[in-house]
Order: structure tokens, then sequence, then C-alpha cells
């Protein structure tokens, strides 16, 4: 399937894809990851599959995996978080596998607050989301 006819519009269309990826995830044994469909954003999320809010602190700093279609209609497959420095060798790892970088500073009640940072890799199809995870799941984990 083509990126031409994703659309995470609404939740519906993300519950159905969301299906799809998470069958593609455990026919290739990454059972330990739970895919589902964001009930508000345009996103489609990937989270521990024994998901507590203790478990992030398993990550460096990475508060979301998530997977959404750009404006110009490409399948994106992103990784965020929050404190940079603690990811600074980790993203020089993801940039070489093709990932975008891109930072903020988040401006909350008038102050200067953490900043943001988001990886960003376009792919080409659902089908390619599983390769892709496997070869960063590692980078998830790593601490620099």
């Amino acid at each position: 399937m083509t990126n031409n006819y994703l659309s995470f519009e609404n939740e519906l269309l993300r519950g159905e894809y969301a299906r799809k990826i998470r069958k593609s995830f455990e026919d290739n044994n990454l059972n330990n990851w739970w895919i589902a469909p964001s009930p508000k954003t345009s996103e489609i999320l990937i989270q521990p599959r024994e998901y507590k809010e203790w478990m992030w602190e398993n990550f460096p700093t990475i508060s979301r995996i998530s997977i959404q279609i750009s404006e110009e209609g490409k399948l994106n497959f992103g990784v965020s978080g929050y404190h940079q420095f603690q990811i600074l060798s980790n993203m020089k790892k993801f940039e070489e596998r093709g990932y975008k970088s891109h930072q903020k500073t988040v401006n909350k009640y008038g102050k200067k607050e953490r900043g943001r940072w988001w990886l960003i890799k376009s792919l080409e199809n659902l089908e390619s989301i599983v390769g892709e995870f496997k070869e960063i799941e590692h980078l998830l984990f790593e601490k620099d």
C-alpha cells in the first residue's frame, strides 16, 4: 500500500491501520510492543505492550514513538522526547539511518521550559515500519 492511499484523519481509519501494523509486529516477533490509534491526534502510537507510566524510565528521554502522515502525504515514523543532551550520540545514529532532527523550546505560561526534540524518517509504506523498528529498537534503550 503506497502513501497515496493512507489517511489517519479519523479514529476509525487509525484503528484499521493500527491493527494491520500490530499484526505485522506480532508476525515479526515484536511482541513487547503495542500499536494503538491515538484517540486525539492523527497518529498511531507505538508503546511498550505492558504500558505503565514508569516504563518510559527505561528509555533515555523518549516520550513518544509514533507514525503519522505528513502534510505532503508521506508516511513518517518518529521518535520524540525531552532533554536532548541525554540522547545526543544516539541522535547521530538515527541521523545516519536517514532521520531528520527537529527541536524547539516549549514556551509555556510565558517562560521557557524544556526543549522537545523529534527524529522523523519518511517510509515508503506500512510494510516498511517493522523493518525500520527492528533496526532502531536497540537505540531506544541506549543512554549516553
